[in-house]
């Protein structure tokens, strides 16, 4: 008993299967246009963006360095004749800024808006920095 087997045809040639035609495939996935960003990859997106424009430029930054590591906050601490300034800029990251301006005129209520203020959790570095130039305002004051 033999286990060999014969591919010769009656004509005496081997068969073998033939190659696709060069430029003709089955469709796949790759094949489909893409599909837009759901609303959590657009914004993951954007916020790398923002990032890498803020590295690039540095003017967008305020002069005074008090800026989170991404550059979406930042804050510009200053005394004037009417209290302590201070100025807070958010960036979007759409585009879009947010900008408010505090002047306090006594430590306490100072003390008050940064117990209150929500970005002490997501940039608590920043927060104490901010902080820490109020009191040192304060303390100066008297």
């Amino acid at each position: 008993m033999s286990a060999v087997t014969s591919l010769i045809q009656g004509n005496g040639t081997a068969t073998a299967e033939q190659p696709m035609a060069h430029g003709r495939r089955r469709k796949t996935a790759l094949d489909e246009p893409i599909r837009p960003l759901g609303p959590k990859a657009a914004l993951l997106h954007a916020r790398r963006a923002s990032r890498k424009a803020a590295q690039r430029d540095p003017a967008l930054l305020h002069v005074s360095g008090l800026a989170s590591e991404d550059g979406a906050v930042s804050f510009k601490v200053e005394a004037t004749p009417a209290g302590l300034c201070i100025e807070r800029m958010q960036r979007r990251p759409l585009g879009t800024q947010f900008m408010q301006v505090f002047v306090f005129d006594d430590a306490s209520s100072f003390k008050r808006w940064c117990d209150t203020d929500p970005i002490r959790f997501h940039y608590p570095l920043l927060h104490g920095q901010v902080v820490r130039q109020g009191d040192d305002y304060f303390a100066a004051q008297g």
